[in-house]
C-alpha cells in the first residue's frame, strides 16, 4: 500500500503544471508522506487537514499543528 500512494504521490509532485523540478518534486513528496503517515498514526483525517493548511495559509493564519492531540487534563 505504502508504494502505491508512494508512486501516486511522486506522479502529482512531479506535474510540470506546477514548475517543480525533480528536487523540488522529491522534497514535496518526501513533506508529504511524513504527513501522511503521521496524521495516519494518529488517526486522523489527511484530507481534512490539508484542507485546513491550505486554507489557514491562504487567510494568513496559524497552520494546524501535526503534533498529537491531547486532551487537557
Amino acid at each position: 500500500m505504502l508504494l502505491r500512494e508512494l508512486y501516486v504521490l511522486r506522479l502529482y509532485g512531479d506535474v510540470p503544471v506546477l514548475a517543480l523540478t525533480p528536487l523540488a518534486g522529491s522534497h514535496f513528496v518526501q513533506r508529504m508522506l511524513t504527513v501522511v503517515t503521521t496524521l495516519k498514526s494518529q488517526r486522523r483525517n489527511v484530507l481534512e487537514f490539508i484542507t485546513q493548511a491550505v486554507s489557514a495559509k491562504r487567510q494568513g493564519q496559524p497552520t494546524p499543528s501535526l503534533l498529537p492531540q491531547v486532551p487537557a487534563e
